[in-house]
């Protein structure tokens, strides 16, 4: 924020939550009522990371807007770019090794190599992995 926003800049921060509880329960389960109830508290959750992400946004007086999509990160991040005509797009990075990446696939990996406009990777500091 210090370095690249200047006052009149209009943010879009995109989320596209994972689900992970759902990732990892067996493929055919039974039980579908404890299948609703991880979908119920996955869909809490991420209705209270989007509030979080708007009032650090209001608390920042950044003007911008927070925008939930579902689907394959990178390739949402890229959609959301053409959508809302960015200028740039800002990304993340985990820090993955070299191993897992290459296994899982890298999210600012795939942005860097099919966004139609600049991209910036922002890697976290050790502290806040």
């Amino acid at each position: 924020m210090e370095k690249l926003h200047e006052p009149g800049d209009f943010l879009i921060l995109v989320h596209t939550p994972e689900y992970k509880h759902l990732i990892t329960m067996p493929m055919m389960t039974a039980d579908v009522a404890l299948m609703s109830r991880i979908v119920d508290e996955e869909q809490h959750v991420t209705k209270e990371r989007m509030t979080q992400f708007q009032t650090l946004l209001d608390q920042l007086g950044i003007q911008g807007a927070v925008k939930q999509m579902r689907g394959d990160p990178g390739h949402q991040l890229i959609e959301a770019a053409v959508q809302e005509g960015a200028v740039f797009i800002i990304t993340g990075n985990r820090g993955l090794g070299t191993l897992r990446r290459t296994l899982m696939g890298s999210v600012s990996d795939f942005v860097v190599h099919h966004s139609p406009v600049p991209v910036i990777v922002c890697r976290l500091p050790q502290s806040h992995r």
